[in-house]
């Protein structure tokens, strides 16, 4: 079992535990099979994460600490200009050296 954030879920992952609304109903039971409808779905019911079958086998390995600030340089290219955008990237970056332990 592994979790994913649903923008992460694939077509074809099985849900290995049921996903209920913040009122306690049921969206999908577990073993559903996902659709790209169904991450739609989840998405509008605005779920953010599900457990799914698996141990992630086929999952990328984690990003280095330099692989995540140069992603983070990426996304912020052409935004130096705006001071908000600035300190949203600082803080950003405040997280990933913290879970690095820089």
């Amino acid at each position: 079992m592994r979790k994913v954030i649903v923008d992460n879920a694939n077509p074809g992952d099985v849900v290995n535990q049921p996903v209920f609304n913040q009122k306690g109903m049921i969206l999908l039971p577990k073993g559903t099979t996902l659709t790209l409808t169904l991450i739609s779905r989840l998405r509008g019911w605005g779920i953010r994460e599900i457990e799914v079958e698996g141990e992630g086998l086929n999952a990328p390995p984690p990003k280095s600490i330099p692989e995540l600030l140069a992603d983070l340089d990426h996304r912020f290219r052409g935004s130096e200009g705006n001071s908000l955008m600035m300190q949203l990237k600082a803080i950003i970056q405040e997280q990933i050296l913290a879970q690095g332990g820089g």
